[in-house]
């Protein structure tokens, strides 16, 4: 399964069982009810992997569909991916706007597939993996650009092979790692002075937005991975100098993804194999290159057999869409949980609510009281407070917070989120101090 959302419609793909992509309209029987208005088939009726990868920008839609072998005339011979395009029209649905790729390829595996794609007006930017002739048990991946000059009709720019990790574009400025070319694939510089960079083939770890740059870093010089963070850098300004940096003290891969649009960063927190933080940062209105924490969402894998992480999209108006795997237990399919959420509405509980029912949390004075109802250690409860920029001010027990309370007399003045973990759930508020 994959999401993207732009603008006010949400896309959902359903990959393995009949591949379509799912058109969710915001507006659609009520205020914010996000109700369905369209189902997209391959135009060729070959669903197979169909929706393997979405990708929404303006008021276009690209979905992919692997590589992969079916029956010619009674052989088996493997089609290269393929890319179907979309536009919006006048009338709110998503209609053909071209095919791209789809060509008869010598490929014993016949199981490439997109790992990124980036587009911004006219363009469109592809990084596809692609067999390496002289060393074809090997992983390699192709830089494919495409441009629109008509309605349906996409021209090949230009076309490179690559070992970077990722790929976004701004203009006619196309940056793939640290590394930037122009549209007909000239380099034309780099900007890795001050930045590591550790991409991962399966998430988006560069994205751009309104002039800015973010590059996630799950880990440090040494690969250590409770130094990840995100660098923003300025690519309006000669060198792209550094802006901002976000880091989560004590994090475990912080910055596995992330997804950046409009004034609103999210990044994922967390290995394939253990709990997730996503934590979310708004562009400050008053200091113009400085992101603040506003939300934590935690998601919990309810079993260890899971390599999914959670795929999510953000559009330039703040809104969010998350996909996470379900428990399949003893029956396929498995199944994905949806969900949208509308980052501009202050929210004074994020994540699950039940912890309402177990948590008590009450100012006196100084201090803040945060208190278990179910007694007994089995019921053990966590307490964390972060400022609006990530950094961790203090963490105890829900015993030692609940007894004596936690001392922010020393704390500056502002908005903090305090994070509430208990046995069955974990959530955050915001303290006004």
């Amino acid at each position: 399964m994959h999401v993207a959302i732009v603008g006010d419609y949400a896309f959902v793909s359903e990959v393995w069982w009949g591949g379509r992509v799912h058109v969710f309209y915001r507006w659609e029987g009520g205020t914010n009810n996000w109700g369905w208005t369209q189902t997209i088939l391959p135009p060729d009726g070959d669903t197979f992997y169909f929706g393997s990868t979405i990708y929404a920008w303006g008021n276009k839609l690209a979905i992919s569909r692997r590589a992969h072998e079916r029956d010619l005339f009674g052989t088996n011979v493997c089609f290269d991916i393929a890319l179907f395009m979309y536009r919006l029209d006048d009338l709110g649905q998503w209609i053909e706007d071209g095919m791209l790729g789809n060509d008869l390829i010598s490929d014993p595996s016949c199981d490439k597939d997109i790992r990124s794609i980036a587009g911004d007006g006219s363009t469109l930017i592809v990084r596809k993996e692609i067999v390496d002739e002289l060393y074809p048990w090997t992983w390699a991946a192709r830089l494919v650009v495409y441009q629109t000059v008509t309605e349906g009709n996409w021209n090949l720019e230009s076309t490179w092979t690559t070992t970077a990790t990722d790929v976004c574009i701004s203009g006619d400025t196309i940056i793939n790692g640290s590394n930037l070319f122009t549209t007909e694939g000239n380099e034309i510089g780099n900007f890795s002075s001050g930045t590591i960079y550790h991409g991962t083939n399966d998430h988006r770890t560069l994205e751009i937005s309104e002039g800015v740059l973010a590059i996630a870093q799950r880990g440090g010089q040494d690969g250590n991975n409770t130094e990840g963070k995100v660098i923003l850098r300025d690519i309006q300004q000669p060198g792209f100098p550094i802006i901002d940096s976000i880091a989560i003290e004590g994090s475990q891969y912080f910055a596995n993804s992330i997804s950046f649009a409009g004034n609103y960063l999210l990044a994922t927190e967390g290995s394939a194999l253990s709990a997730l933080h996503v934590f979310v940062y708004q562009r400050s209105s008053i200091t113009p290159y400085s992101w603040a924490l506003i939300h934590i969402f935690n998601i919990d894998f309810g079993y260890s057999g899971t390599n999914y992480r959670p795929l999510l999209d953000v559009s330039m108006d703040g809104l969010m869409i998350m996909s996470t795997e379900e428990d399949p237990g003893n029956s396929l399919p498995i199944e994905h949980e949806v969900t949208i959420r509308d980052l501009s509405i202050p929210v004074g509980i994020d994540a699950n609510e039940n912890i309402l029912n177990e948590l008590e949390v009450r100012r006196v004075g100084d201090n803040v009281f945060v208190c278990n109802s179910r007694r007994g250690p089995e019921n053990e409860g966590y307490v964390a407070i972060y400022d609006m920029m990530g950094r961790k001010y203090a963490a105890f027990n829900t015993s030692r917070s609940c007894s004596s309370g936690i001392d922010l007399s020393d704390l500056p003045h502002g908005i903090y989120l305090v994070e509430l973990r208990s046995k069955n759930s974990r959530s955050s508020i915001k303290l006004q101090w």
